[in-house]
């Protein structure tokens, strides 16, 4: 009764949903405020301090510290080492290059030698054709003195590519084969000086420049050398060659594009070295009880900083600075979430029950964070909420609220002045991972152990974390298995506690969570149990239909639980007048055919109406509402549609369901799968491709009529969802072997054939 009366309110109220963001971030802002208040001492930099101040807790001096490794890193010089990578890379490279100067040359000389033997022989038959004329014409000429003509071939057409004018040989089409067989970094006219060259000539070239460059590149040389090394090695090239002024520029482009430095900063190297420097330098501590400024002492900027960082000055300008900008950070990352939710889950906008367990979730992390940060610092609970927002909400939602939350908590992890450390910064990415982690893994994971499952995988990146923190020396190695197995009961313990959490605050918020579906879906269920008996045709069919729903759901991310267990409901009305429904008639005894159809088509829709009082009377969950009510939409009921209009008094609006359209994902596949389910019922032994375009045809039906116009699935969805109909229903009627009829006892009765 008490939940009951909370929903009303919140239905009533237009501005609870106000209220409750504002009070959650009021109360957010208290907490952050009132927890990050440390006792503090009134320290003036330069001045004599008043009294001794001690550390109340072992202090590592990271500004010292780090400012002595950085010294001890700037006393290493930079590390180049010869990478043999790069020297292979261009002596391929080179390689690769001189092949193409070959193809193209060779491509030139084949198409100069074809030109010619085409030439050449064409001159021979004209030759041979007039002495055949010359001896027709002679008085004595002798049939066996008939000349013939010679076969030209490559071997009978000179051929010196210096000697050819290639601009003017080769076609345009043919110059641009040829520019296209080379490499993209030569000039426009280059191509000439290749194809000019004979194959022994080209070799010659490659077989020094490829020498000469190895002999460079085994020494090594760094990047500001290369003009010197291009220039020794075409020296070095003209001293065994003789070389032209076009070969030569030839040979630079291709030594300049194709040789790389391959003396190369060692990035890696260097910072090893730097590293080893850095790990040598001993950590500036302050311990627990030890002196930082003595009383009568000058305060040094090195002992105010030290101070400052562990929050123990009194300093109200800072303290009020501090107020400011962690207030201003929480309403950022509010007004960011608000946002985000308007425009990508707006539907969680709407519903006041969602706004309130979020807003009771937030308070209740913030709260116990802030506490556990003074007492158990390792343990993060932002995973329980998560898991209770992935039930609750959505697993869409609690991704989102993972990182909201996650960068919330930031602000009392460590104190004042200090909410953006490394620590702090270490385990908000710590809590981002395993609450994506836990939402994810819920999704798929049993419901009944979920949360414990949900809760292991989020341990999973925080430890794979700490080990990466460890293996970069910012974690030790005393702390690293401490801290794992910390993050591990964390995780599980998050787990525990938000199963324990379930049950009151479903009951408090009316919500239907996989539990009560599950429960919903046990065929001992009352209603589901007058179904099986009272209208069994329906219940198969309800059964079949969810089977589809489930399916469809799981192919385009919908709640599939949900599908399937409105399926089985989303017929109950037909318990009022069972055998007006085909599926539910035996005999073919057909109460319709002494109706009008007026009437038929009344009896027909009211079994949503009928549906409707039934769920109401048994208590079902309000998303299983829903998919009864809009299962059907306001679809026309169309054999009797059809029926009247043949008796000419039809108007197709007095056939239409009086039911919304589906708005959710759920509704809408359910919808399809009741109509493929109950269409395809007609068809005999089917093909797997008649299957999927009856499937599509059914489906684009409900589309053109709008019944989906509302809904979030898209055309993609669509093919999706018949995808996967058609492959259930392939599935299921997939050819079966005809077993020949068995004779028992060498009987010939036919009532003992199986």
């Amino acid at each position: 009764m008490r939940a009951n009366g909370i929903n009303r309110v919140f239905a009533k109220n237009k501005w609870m949903k106000f209220l409750c963001v504002l009070g959650t971030f009021a109360l957010c802002c208290v907490i952050v405020l009132v927890s990050n208040a440390p006792e503090t001492h009134n320290i003036v930099e330069g001045e004599i301090s008043p009294e001794t101040i001690t550390a109340p807790r072992d202090f590592v001096d990271d500004v010292a510290t780090s400012k002595l490794q950085e010294e001890e890193r700037a006393k290493i010089g930079p590390v180049y080492n010869l990478d043999a990578s790069v020297t292979q890379e261009s002596l391929d490279a080179l390689a690769a290059d001189f092949a193409k100067f070959e193809s193209a040359r060779a491509y030139a000389q084949q198409y100069y030698v074809n030109t010619q033997i085409t030439a050449l022989q064409t001159a021979e038959n004209r030759r041979v054709q007039a002495e055949t004329d010359n001896l027709k014409n002679a008085p004595l000429a002798s049939p066996a003195a008939t000349p013939s003509a010679k076969v030209i071939t490559a071997a009978d057409v000179p051929f010196d590519p210096k000697l050819i004018d290639w601009q003017t040989y080769l076609p345009a089409d043919e110059q641009d084969a040829v520019r296209d067989m080379l490499p993209s970094y030569m000039g426009d006219t280059d191509w000439q000086i290749v194809i000019a060259m004979t194959k022994d000539r080209l070799s010659e070239l490659f077989d020094l420049v490829y020498g000469v460059s190895q002999q460079e590149l085994a020494v090594g040389y760094k990047e500001e050398n290369s003009n010197e090394v291009i220039s020794r090695i075409i020296l070095n090239i003209s001293e065994q060659s003789d070389l032209s002024a076009q070969e030569s520029r030839l040979l630079t482009q291709n030594i300049q594009n194709d040789l790389k430095a391959n003396i190369v900063f060692d990035q890696e190297a260097t910072r090893i070295k730097q590293d080893d420097a850095a790990a040598a330098v001993q950590p500036v501590t302050y311990m627990k009880g030890q002196n930082i400024v003595m009383k009568g002492e000058v305060v040094t900027p090195g002992q105010y900083s030290v101070l400052d960082r562990m929050e123990l000055l009194d300093q109200p300008d800072s303290t009020l600075e501090y107020s400011l900008s962690a207030i201003l950070y929480i309403a950022l990352l509010f007004v960011v979430y608000i946002v985000y939710i308007l425009n990508f889950e707006k539907k969680l906008s709407e519903n006041i029950k969602h706004i309130a367990i979020l807003s009771i979730l937030t308070v209740l992390v913030v709260t116990v964070t802030a506490i556990l940060a003074r007492i158990a610092p390792d343990i993060l609970i932002t995973t329980m909420v998560v898991i209770l927002a992935a039930v609750l909400i959505s697993t869409k939602n609690a991704v989102s609220y993972a990182i909201f939350i996650s960068l919330l908590i930031i602000t009392v992890l460590t104190g004042k002045h200090a909410f953006f450390t490394d620590a702090s910064f270490e385990k908000v990415i710590i809590s981002i991972l395993g609450g994506i982690f836990a939402a994810v893994t819920l999704r798929k994971a049993p419901f009944r152990v979920g949360p414990i499952l949900a809760g292991l995988a989020a341990s999973v990146p925080a430890v794979l974390l700490q080990i990466v923190l460890w293996k970069e020396n910012i974690v030790s190695d005393a702390a690293v298995l401490p801290g794992m197995a910390w993050l591990i009961v964390s995780g599980v313990m998050s787990g525990v506690v938000a199963i324990g959490l379930l049950p009151p605050l479903e009951s408090l918020f009316k919500i239907t969570t996989p539990a009560k579906l599950f429960e919903l879906s046990d065929p001992n269920h009352p209603l589901l149990k007058r179904l099986l008996l009272e209208a069994p045709g329906t219940y198969h069919h309800s059964l079949f239909v969810g089977n589809l729903a489930e399916a469809g759901s799981e192919a385009v991310g919908a709640n599939a639980l949900l599908a399937r267990v409105g399926s089985y409901y989303h017929d109950v009305g037909k318990l009022k007048n069972p055998m007006y429904f085909v599926e539910n008639q035996r005999n073919n005894v057909n109460p319709h055919d002494h109706l009008s159809p007026e009437q038929s088509a009344e009896i027909i829709m009211n079994h949503v109406t009928a549906g409707s009082e039934l769920l109401g009377k048994y208590n079902i969950p309000s998303e299983i509402k829903k998919i009864q009510l809009q299962h059907h939409g306001n679809t026309p009921v169309a054999f009797f549609y059809h029926k009247a209009k043949k008796e000419g008094r039809a108007d197709i609006n007095d056939y239409r369901y009086p039911c919304p359209r589906p708005d959710t994902m759920e509704s809408a596949i359910v919808m399809l799968a009741d109509t493929v389910e109950a269409a395809m019922r007609t068809l005999d032994e089917p093909t797997e491709e008649e299957t999927f375009e009856y499937i599509k045809k059914l489906i684009q039906t409900k589309y053109d009529d709008g019944q989906l116009d509302m809904t979030p699935l898209t055309r993609r969805d669509l093919i999706e969802v018949t995808r996967t109909f058609a492959n259930v229903y392939n599935g299921m009627l997939h050819g079966r072997i005809k077993y020949p009829k068995l004779e028992l006892g060498g009987e010939k009765d036919e009532d003992r054939h199986l």
